[in-house]
């Protein structure tokens, strides 16, 4: 056998069934013509000796006589029972798989004796022969063997080799048969749903009882602190495990193992790219062996087994460790993004309840006016959004108030900002009369609340109770459009934002309207929206479209226009939110 032969451990009866032994066992008989058995690493007998010498069949034939014959061969095995039976000389090969022992194949003459009366005596008891059957060994026994030394300790030789070639094999296909039961009970932990410690430390514990080392520790790697993290082990002690931080980028063993290679270690103590060589002494350990915990392409950690002694790992326990390492960083990955996609669904849940809140903030009625008609279109580009508009009519005087509003950013912080600012326009416009000082109480507000970069453009303006004036304040929206008699014209507007300078004043205009004139406010959502070449709708299609569709009613003004939009950008996402109010004078 070769001496880099793994160590076996199982008993060789264990390993090679009796059947086949006894096959070996007995074809050495029929070929030497001696009496044949085999032992194990202790000297005992594996099965019953075998031999073709009528002599043999003969003292085996009562239990008694079983007995005696395994007691004689104890003289094989060195362990003599002090008889006459010690003048035996055999032949015996010992059965290595390395340095290791297994046990030993052994042949051997029955011995030829002076059959006196006492001798007579002894044999007919010691084996519990009747006179037939003690008449026929006393015969067989005068007939000494005829040995070939030499061919039968070649044969002996030759026996045990092939006896130690099936024990490893045996051996082997037994570790194998072990490594693959590993490998689908991670298999199956990937499939299931066990939480993820239970999974590390099942993984831990099943690495040291198959690559049968003393201890097992699973390390991943923490990308804010660059830290290789304890998270599971097996059999490592708090103080081996509480020595130090372990960092990557000052641990030479874990940047190679994170490189793809598996680090051998053969002395932890002595060899000087351990980082705590007096810890790993005390602890016991002894060499080592490191690889990364990969799964297509990503390394997030380290995997490592000790021994408690010098061992050299085959090709075989290496590739084993990296499968399991590959395994249990496929449960890691997976778990992670499960959790991220549970986390992702409660979000998207809180987006869709903050959405629904927030469509409830947008009017679901147009408010009714003798003189005027009113149409919109609110469309978010995401679950929530920063734009915003709503009516308010004036309880005493009959008008109505029209804000547009549209909040910088997107998402939940920019519908927080949008809640606070329709907050701040209700409060003010039910209880202050003038537009300015409305304008700059909700300016107040929002520079309190928010940051210099947090800002909102804002238009209010407020048609009067006849339907033939328009009065507003702009801070710096986007200006309305007013279509009159086949003409467009822009708003006239120049004021500040709202929430940046709480100083900031802002003035009054007024729009005198007359009949079948069209006043079409908006968000910068349309006229920037754009299409796949990367073009804007602009506000020059903006008005195109409203002079192409000003002569219909106020909702057909809208819809047509939204329909002008959404033909321009075609299939290409939708970066912001899109309003559009429509007023159009009885």
């Amino acid at each position: 056998m070769t001496p880099d032969a793994e160590a076996i451990v199982a008993p060789l009866a264990e390993l090679i069934d009796g059947t086949t032994l006894r096959v070996f066992q007995e074809g050495a008989s029929n070929i030497t013509g001696l009496a044949t058995i085999i032992c194990n690493y202790e000297g005992r007998p594996v099965i019953g000796p075998s031999g073709p010498l009528e002599a043999l069949e003969i003292m085996q034939s009562s239990a008694a006589g079983q007995r005696r014959v395994h007691d004689i061969y104890r003289n094989l095995t060195g362990t003599p029972d002090g008889g006459h039976h010690q003048q035996l000389v055999f032949r015996a090969a010992a059965i290595r798989a390395g340095q290791q022992c297994l046990g030993s194949i052994i042949a051997g003459p029955l011995p030829t004796l002076e059959l006196d009366g006492d001798t007579l005596r002894r044999l007919k008891r010691d084996f519990d022969l009747d006179d037939e059957r003690l008449g026929r060994l006393a015969s067989a026994l005068q007939r000494p063997a005829t040995v070939d030394q030499q061919t039968t300790m070649q044969l002996l030789h030759l026996l045990a080799d092939i006896i130690a070639k099936l024990a490893v094999q045996s051996d082997s296909l037994h570790h194998r048969e072990m490594e693959l039961g590993t490998v689908h009970m991670l298999s199956r932990l990937l499939s299931g749903t066990q939480d993820l410690q239970v999974v590390l430390d099942t993984v831990a514990r099943k690495v040291c009882e198959v690559v049968q080392v003393k201890a097992t520790s699973i390390r991943l790697l923490d990308e804010n602190t660059n830290e290789l993290k304890i998270k599971s082990v097996c059999n490592l002690s708090d103080d081996y495990l509480n020595k130090g931080p372990v960092l990557l980028d000052e641990n030479p063993i874990d940047r190679a193992a994170f490189a793809g290679e598996a680090v051998y270690i053969e002395d932890a103590a002595t060899d000087p790219r351990t980082r705590f060589p007096e810890q790993a002494k005390a602890e016991g350990i002894v060499s080592g062996l490191s690889v990364g915990m990969t799964y297509r392409g990503q390394t997030i950690g380290v995997m490592r087994v000790y021994t408690d002694h010098k061992h050299t790992f085959t090709t075989a326990e290496t590739a084993l460790l990296r499968s399991i390492a590959s395994q249990a960083t496929s449960v890691i990955i997976n778990s992670r993004l499960y959790i991220e996609a549970a986390q992702a669904e409660r979000y998207q849940q809180q987006f869709k309840h903050a959405g629904d809140i927030q469509r409830r903030m947008i009017p679901d009625r147009l408010p009714a006016h003798p003189k005027i008609a009113f149409a919109y279109v609110y469309e978010p580009s995401a679950e929530v959004g920063g734009d915003f508009f709503d009516f308010y009519a004036l309880p005493e005087s009959h008008e109505i108030g029209l804000c547009i509003a549209d909040v910088v950013g997107k998402g939940i912080p920019a519908a927080l900002m949008m809640a606070s600012l329709r907050t701040a326009f209700r409060l003010y416009a039910c209880s202050v009369v003038e537009i300015t000082e409305i304008m700059t109480m909700i300016n107040i507000h929002m520079t309190r609340e928010t940051l210099i970069s947090e800002f909102a453009t804002m238009f209010y303006g407020v048609f009067a109770e006849n339907g033939r004036r328009l009065s507003y304040c702009c801070a710096g929206h986007d200006p309305p459009l007013h279509w009159r008699a086949g003409r467009i014209r822009q708003l006239a507007t120049g004021d500040f934002v709202i929430g940046v300078e709480p100083n900031e004043s802002f003035s009054k205009k007024s729009l005198p309207l007359k009949k079948d004139d069209v006043i079409v406010f908006y968000t910068d959502g349309i006229v920037d929206a754009s299409n796949f070449a990367g073009d804007n709708f602009g506000r020059e299609r903006l008005s195109g479209a409203l002079a192409k569709y000003a002569e219909g009613s106020a909702d057909r003004i809208a819809q047509n226009i939204i329909w002008d939009v959404r033909r321009f950008v075609g299939l290409a996402d939708q970066a912001d939110d899109i309003t559009l109010v429509v007023a159009k004078i009885l």
